[in-house]
């Protein structure tokens, strides 16, 4: 009987480990996703999809890969789109990141 036991709470914590992995906040950029070239002054659309995250995002750009980050907004709300006039900072090194306010 005590083996069984011990499958039944294996099992038992598997599917809490699941169940807690699936209701990690999460954010997932859309666009840009690579490869894109946004002319300067134009207006682009930074676009993301997210999991259990606040109401509200920050947005930020890099223009070495992620070494520096700055801020294009510090706070815009949660609804997976944010139209951007792209900055005259050339670079074939840019990201962009959104992140949760908390």
């Amino acid at each position: 009987m005590k083996k069984n036991c011990s499958i039944l709470f294996a099992v038992f914590v598997l599917v809490i480990v699941n169940n807690a992995y699936a209701q990690l906040p999460r954010i997932t950029v859309q666009s840009p996703n690579g490869g894109e070239v946004w002319e300067i002054g134009s207006s682009q659309n930074i676009t993301w999809t997210s999991v259990n995250v606040g109401h509200s995002v920050k947005i930020e750009y890099s223009i070495d890969s992620g070494g520096k980050w700055s801020t294009i907004t510090s706070l815009t709300q949660n609804d997976g789109t944010y139209s951007w006039t792209v900055l005259n900072t050339p670079s074939t090194d840019c990201r962009v990141r959104v992140s949760d306010v908390v």
